[in-house]
C-alpha cells in the first residue's frame, strides 16, 4: 500500500461507511416482483410502512356503464361542468388555416408549369 494511500485512510472517520437504513415512513423500497403481482400497483396504506399490492381500479374503461364513444351528456353525468368538452376534429380544413412563409407557400398551376 503506498503512502499515500495509508494517508488517505486515517483521515476517514470511524465508521464513516457505517449506513444505517432510515427506518421512518417513506423509506421501503418496491418489493421483488413476480408473476402473483403482475399487472397490479403499489399502493400505500393508512399507517406508516404500510404497503400492498393492488389491482388497479383506477382506469376507466366506461362510463355511466357505456364503452366507446362519449358524449357531453355523459361527460355532465360525471360532474363535469356543461360546456363544450367534447371536441369533434373536422373531416376536412381549409387552406386558410396554413400560414404561409418564405419556405413554405401555396403555388398555382401556372406557377407550377402544369
Amino acid at each position: 500500500m503506498s503512502t499515500e494511500d495509508k494517508i488517505k485512510l486515517t483521515n476517514i472517520a470511524e465508521n464513516a461507511n457505517n449506513y444505517l437504513h432510515p427506518t421512518g415512513d417513506g423509506n421501503l423500497h418496491v418489493p421483488e416482483t413476480g408473476t402473483t403481482n403482475n399487472g397490479k400497483v403499489l399502493k400505500a396504506g393508512g399507517t406508516a410502512g404500510s404497503i400492498s399490492w393492488e389491482n388497479e381500479t383506477d382506469t376507466i374503461t366506461s362510463i355511466n356503464g357505456k364503452t366507446g364513444v362519449i358524449s357531453k351528456e355523459d361527460i355532465i353525468a360525471l360532474g363535469i361542468p356543461a360546456q363544450d368538452t367534447v371536441y369533434i376534429h373536422p373531416d376536412s380544413h381549409p387552406a386558410t388555416i396554413i400560414t404561409q412563409t418564405s419556405d413554405y407557400r401555396f403555388v398555382t398551376d401556372t406557377e407550377k408549369g402544369v
